[in-house]
């Protein structure tokens, strides 16, 4: 539940050779596998549970199914569970996870008014077993964060030079973005340099600004170090650090004031396929993912954090970069070479290996299931298959669509 998966499995695989071992301790097993991106010894571990009536056990099957390249075998298992599924006795989470890979299965499957109708009952479902916790919290944050920047902006050139480090301590690139925009596909590409340490979307940066905003850089650097260390451990000098949470773009102008030192990695993505995106992903449910309820808050969001962005990228001293999502997948060595060069790093042979050494990793984000697979361009346009759905909503995105240099509608 805290989501060690390779802390608990050694007790899962000693539960699973034990005679008596219970089926949803198996079950447990086998999604731990699948989470860890080892996906014949979870069919392996599917294949000796025997109550094949169990509801958990034919989602999984059906997930495997799909991750395997079978999502129409995935649908037909989801859609003939003899006798339906009791949702309500097995819980509303469930049952927002049964919807959920329906969802993903038809998407795959080129039926996207069934994708779209499973999108809306997994989201009803989670807003039931959730209730009203958290709603509008960090919403109100993002105002006040993107208002407190309007009293405070000055005109500067895009993309200064920022200031030099004073200590023989590590590099610090900021890497955000809105979620959804392509950042755990990077960070893994990164995070396979043997001088680069990735964060794993630990929330380090704003745990530092929780504190005295008033104190200077050099005490606010070691701070976020020693924050740093706690939670990721200790780094020599020799090493860049890449703290990647999307969401910590809200902080800029305070990285901006309190990091001089550092470097800003911006991920974009066309607006559209990002609030698609975000609606079709199950989130932990938190203050912030509360804003991916519905299609009207998720748009409501990105118009918040986006335009604080845009509002606040040309007053910004420190170095800054954004790149596209869609060019890094249709021009890898390109982009990661603007990439490398920005963060000053030299290219390493180890990143050509990053896929082999993501499926070693456990990645907490939605995006686990994706990054081990070669770099593919069919989530890119994805949302024109659901323009339908995105319509009440288009109009609103098109000023950030032009602002990112994508095709209008």
């Amino acid at each position: 539940q805290q989501h060690r998966l390779g802390d608990a499995l050694p007790y899962l695989e000693k539960a699973a050779r034990d005679p008596n071992c219970e089926v949803d301790a198996l079950l447990n097993l086998a999604t731990t596998y699948e989470r860890l991106n080892r996906l014949e010894e979870a069919t392996a571990v599917v294949d000796q549970i025997t109550e094949t009536e169990h509801p958990r056990l034919r989602f999984l099957q059906a997930r495997l199914l799909r991750r395997k390249g079978d999502a129409g075998g995935a649908l037909d298992l989801l859609n003939e569970a003899p006798g339906g599924v009791d949702f309500e006795a097995l819980g509303l989470e469930f049952a927002a996870e049964w919807c959920h890979e329906l969802m993903l299965c038809a998407d795959l499957e080129g039926k996207y008014e069934l994708a779209y109708e499973n999108l809306l009952a997994v989201k009803s479902y989670r807003r039931r077993a959730f209730g009203a916790m958290g709603e509008n919290v960090f919403l109100e944050d993002v105002r006040r964060w993107r208002q407190k920047g309007k009293l405070t902006d000055r005109p500067m050139q895009q993309g200064g030079e920022g200031s030099p480090k004073s200590d023989a301590s590590p590099e610090q690139v900021f890497f955000v973005g809105f979620p959804r925009s392509g950042t755990t596909l990077l960070e893994v590409i990164l995070n396979s340099h043997p001088e680069i340490i990735t964060t794993d979307e630990a929330e380090i940066l704003s745990t530092v600004l929780c504190g005295d905003e008033g104190a200077d850089a050099e005490t606010m650097r070691r701070r976020y170090l020693e924050t740093f260390g706690r939670l990721c451990g200790e780094v020599g000098p020799a090493v860049t650090i890449v703290d990647k949470l999307p969401l910590n773009i809200i902080y800029c102008r305070a990285i901006d004031e309190h990091f001089p030192q550092a470097r800003l990695l911006m991920a974009l993505r066309d607006p559209r396929d990002v609030v698609l995106s975000c609606l079709m992903q199950r989130f932990g449910f938190n203050s912030a993912m509360r804003n991916f309820d519905t299609l009207e808050s998720t748009v409501t969001l990105y118009e918040e954090v986006m335009g604080l962005w845009l509002e606040a990228r040309s007053s910004l001293r420190l170095p800054w970069l954004e790149y596209r999502y869609e060019d890094l997948v249709a021009d890898r060595d390109t982009v990661l070479a603007g990439i490398m060069e920005f963060i000053g790093v030299q290219w390493h042979v180890d990143m050509d290996s990053y896929r082999d050494i993501a499926a070693s990793r456990q990645i907490v984000s939605p995006s686990y299931r994706d990054v081990t697979e070669p770099i593919y361009k069919r989530a890119a346009g994805r949302w024109r298959a659901y323009e339908n759905n995105l319509a009440p909503v288009l109009d609103r995105l098109a000023p950030f669509v032009e602002a990112f240099g994508y095709e209008p509608a």
